[in-house]
């Protein structure tokens, strides 16, 4: 009996990887952290600006969502059109590097001293989020 529940675990989870995840799992576990890292430092940010329950961050929440939905869609095209990952790998690190600039965004704005370079970039985007 326990041999068969095993059985079932690996193969729950060699569906999961071929299907929903086939990429690395280190960039899975990376985008994770950095979207968690995201609310946890958009959560002290609103908290400092005393609008922590805004509709903001539901909806950065919802994307967030969305986003690991890109992951998914994005392997499932990547195993169809055979990419060996290349596709996934590249939303991957879209998505590390999109937290990561939400998160550098979200320290700027708390005053966390930054190099100058570092805030003129960040204020450079911000500037132009704020024109669109």
């Amino acid at each position: 009996m326990e041999q068969n529940e095993v059985k079932v675990r690996i193969e729950d989870m060699n569906a999961f990887q071929n299907f929903i995840y086939s990429g690395d799992m280190y960039l899975l576990y990376a985008v994770l952290i950095f979207m968690v890292i995201d609310i946890l430092t958009g959560w002290a940010k609103a908290l400092k600006k005393g609008n922590l329950w805004s509709t903001k961050s539901v909806y950065g929440a919802g994307r967030k969502v969305m986003a690991l939905f890109v992951v998914i869609i994005s392997n499932i095209i990547d195993n169809i059109l055979n990419l060996n990952g290349a596709l996934v790998i590249v939303i991957m690190f879209y998505y590390i590097a999109t937290e990561g600039l939400s998160i550098l965004e979200n320290l700027a704005e708390m005053n966390v001293p930054f190099p100058e370079q570092i805030k003129d970039k960040l204020e450079v985007l911000k500037n132009k989020e704020d024109n669109k």
